[in-house]
């Protein structure tokens, strides 16, 4: 089973090197793989005191890279080209890097040490080798040369480690490299996003999608237009953490609300008051009541869901998840209180409140728990914690998520939680009390990532890391994706710069924050909801779709030659013979007052200088006081290719061929069928051409035919026409055998002995057979 496993791995692992080769316009595959496996840059050994530095060749660069017990490998994995190592290894002394080694080795050697230590452990190492910060240790910049005592510094840098919220948080600052990789066509995303997700299941390795580059990240705001409703996330999204809706921001919201369309909030923040946080709700106040009124709002992560009165004034509640019971809460306050006994092993502490700094040291809520450490923990501190709170709650019987996180503001600090509930709830239950699909929804947010490390580097970690355009982040938050999962398959925007590949229409726009959200509502507004539906394909069946006080008239009243006297007027003026029009065919609209019928004739070709030409004429019938017809819109198409031209019938013997109405194909039609047509196109023998008319059900499948003259029913054969198909196949290919096996014997055959003898010394012409 076992060797099963491993050939099934390796038969993956090269189909997903063949689809980047083959399938991926920006991946820019053979870079991309010259990269991972041959490290051009040498790597300076330490040198022997007193002796000249020495080179390793590439070769041995690509072992040291690999044998760092890293768990990341970021060496081998960096997406750009790295800092050479030579200038900070060759400064650096055998008693300088021994002793840069020595802390690092002993975190490792540890018996109780966390996968999170190990793998810190493990970056440290890497470090001290290649002289440089690797990617996972939090810092974008390299570390420079030891020039004296001291080791390279390990965590995040003052700025690098910041806070920013307690409540809210993203990846770290410092996780993401100065420049990122983008990808500008949609082909090429959905490919990284399908290698990323492939990476995720086989490795467990998580990385970021990359960001989308100008012309597709316009491209998405474009098509945001077309959504009815958008649920969006509050902080760093709409507005900056705990601040007040802006004005630039609030007539964004009433834009979107003028044109017809749904505006949801689905927060993290708490629907009550606390003396450190805005309720989600004073966050909103600055939108006019109107603009509120009946409008859903979310707070607790998605654990409650309000909706404002009419007035706009108050939410009230209509939505409450089940909360933390008694039982639980206790069992959540154990497991706190041995993490805070547990602490100093990682060498963290917990935050205490201060007159500069009153965010509490721990936090409860209805559905989960925080604590909150000392402002500049390390990340190496912060995922420590969250490992020991993990395991204290799974020894507990509580099977949840503990998330490490980082606020973006330094002045705030880092904390662990978890909570029970997940916005995918409130995204649910809005998402069906508004009657609406996921086609319908914008999902934006700018928390949508939270990375994981592998469970065994391998090429594949590597290939995920050269695909994402960088590292593997050190903390994240995937809190508004989790919006998706409530409506699955909706168009998901990040602002924040990352996003899980595992969600399924997940894209990264170029920009940060709100000013980015900014333009998309504005394009979500410039369509209103009405033009929306309108454009959309209709689900309500054909018979239903007709009028009773207005049922389709079809030709009876006209209608047919309207549109071909509209034709015919074209024909002429492009100098075709308006008695030699041929009809191709009609399309039905139904309205609620009448119907469209959209008509196509032709005009065959007349002279070796005239090719056929194409006519397209709509006419309207409008039941007012009186039946009224009108051609709304006649076009001259131009001259179309004579290989290129449809099936068409004479239009002068239009009327007397027809005799079954559209009205009793519409009246015999099934619940399936959406649109109905009448269509000139040769019967099943292939004789002569008729007049049928088509009805289609959804994505335009045809369900049956109507001969518009007898009114005899013929229902279309999946493989009608196999037997054809094949039997054209099999001529094709016999005529080619035959050909090559012509050429086979022509090349192999041998010369034939001719009969006529030379003389020896002969310089005349040489005689022919005949003489």
């Amino acid at each position: 089973m076992t060797h099963m496993a491993r050939r099934f791995r390796a038969a993956l692992s090269l189909a997903v090197a063949a689809a980047i080769v083959v399938l991926s316009p920006g991946l820019e595959a053979p870079r991309l793989f010259a990269q991972v496996v041959v490290r051009a840059a040498p790597v300076a050994l330490a040198p022997v005191v007193g002796a000249a530095p020495i080179t390793a060749p590439a070769e041995l660069s690509l072992q040291l890279s690999l044998s760092a017990p890293s768990l990341l490998a970021p060496s081998a994995l960096s997406a750009a080209a790295a800092p050479s190592a030579p200038a900070a290894a060759s400064a650096a002394s055998m008693p300088e890097l021994a002793q840069a080694l020595a802390p690092h080795l002993e975190a490792a050697a540890k018996p109780d040490v966390t996968a999170s230590g190990a793998a810190a452990a493990g970056r440290g190492i890497e470090d001290a080798i290649t002289g440089q910060r690797s990617a996972g240790s939090g810092d974008v910049s390299a570390v420079a040369a030891v020039e004296g005592a001291g080791a390279p510094a390990l965590g995040f840098s003052a700025a690098a480690a910041a806070p920013s919220e307690a409540p809210k948080t993203g990846v770290a600052a410092a996780a993401s490299p100065a420049e990122s990789k983008s990808v500008d066509s949609a082909i090429s995303y959905r490919v990284h996003r399908a290698i990323l997700k492939i990476v995720a299941g086989l490795t467990g390795a998580v990385f970021s999608m990359p960001a989308a580059g100008p012309s597709l990240t316009r491209a998405l705001i474009a098509s945001a237009s077309n959504r009815r409703a958008v649920f969006s996330d509050y902080d760093d999204t709409l507005a900056a953490y705990n601040q007040v809706l802006p004005a630039d921001m609030v007539s964004a919201v009433q834009a979107v609300k003028a044109a017809g369309k749904d505006f949801v909030v689905i927060s993290d923040r708490s629907d009550e008051p606390r003396a450190y946080q805005l309720t989600v709700f004073e966050s909103l106040a600055s939108l006019p009541s109107e603009t509120r009124a009946g409008m859903y709002v979310a707070a607790n992560s998605g654990g409650r869901v309000y909706r404002y009165d009419e007035t706009g004034n108050t939410p009230v509640r209509v939505f409450e998840a089940p909360a933390l019971d008694d039982a639980s809460k206790a069992k959540v306050a154990e497991a706190a209180e041995a993490t805070k006994g547990r602490l100093k092993e990682i060498g963290a502490e917990q935050h205490v409140p201060s007159a500069t700094n009153n965010n509490p040291s721990e936090s409860w809520g209805a559905y989960g728990y925080a604590l909150m450490l000392k402002v500049g923990s390390s990340n190496d501190q912060v995922r420590g914690a969250a490992d020991i709170l993990q395991s204290e709650l799974a020894a507990r019987g509580l099977n949840v998520e503990v998330n490490p996180r980082f606020a973006k503001d330094p002045a705030n600090p880092p904390y662990i939680n978890f909570s029970v509930v997940t916005k995918e709830t409130s995204s649910a239950y809005i998402a069906k009390a508004l009657k609406l699909q996921a086609k319908d929804i914008l999902v934006i947010g700018d928390s949508m990532y939270t990375p994981h490390e592998a469970k065994n580097a391998s090429w594949l970690t590597r290939l995920g890391e050269k695909v994402a355009g960088r590292a593997l982040s050190v903390t994240g938050n995937r809190t508004d994706a989790n919006m998706e999962k409530g409506a699955p398959g909706a168009l998901t925007l990040s602002v924040g710069t990352t996003g899980d590949p595992r969600t399924p229409n997940l894209w990264v726009l170029a920009g940060k924050g709100p000013s980015v959200t900014r333009e998309v509502l504005m394009s979500v507004a410039s369509k209103t909801r009405a033009r929306v539906e309108a454009a959309l394909p209709s689900k309500e069946s054909l018979k239903a779709a007709v009028s009773p006080a207005s049922p389709v008239d079809g030709f009876a009243s006209y209608v047919y030659d309207t549109g071909l006297a509209a034709a015919r007027e074209l024909a002429a003026k492009a100098g075709y013979r308006p008695d030699n029009i041929r009809f191709a065919s009609a399309k039905l609209s139904p309205r609620a007052w009448g119907e469209d019928w959209t008509f196509s004739f032709v005009s065959p070709r007349e002279s070796e200088f005239k090719d056929p030409r194409a006519y397209e004429v709509v006419v309207r019938r409008t039941m007012v006081s009186e039946t009224q017809l009108d051609a709304i819109s006649a076009k001259d198409l131009g001259e179309i290719q004579r290989w290129g031209m449809p099936s068409t019938f004479p239009a002068s013997l239009f009327a007397e061929t027809v005799k079954v109405s559209p009205m009793d194909v519409i009246a015999k039609s099934g619940d399936a069928a959406r649109t109905l047509e009448l269509q000139a196109r040769w019967n099943e023998a292939g004789t002569k051409a008729q007049l049928a008319y088509v009805l289609r059900g959804d994505k335009g499948r045809e369900l049956q035919a109507v001969d518009a003259a007898t009114g005899e029913v013929s229902v279309p054969q999946p493989y009608a026409k196999l037997k054809e198909t094949l039997i054209t196949i099999g001529m094709i290919a016999a005529t080619a055998g035959m050909f090559a096996a012509i050429y086979w014997a022509m090349s192999h055959a041998g010369v034939a002995a001719s009969s006529v003898q030379v003389p020896d010394g002969w310089q005349g012409p040489i005689p022919s057979n005949v003489d």
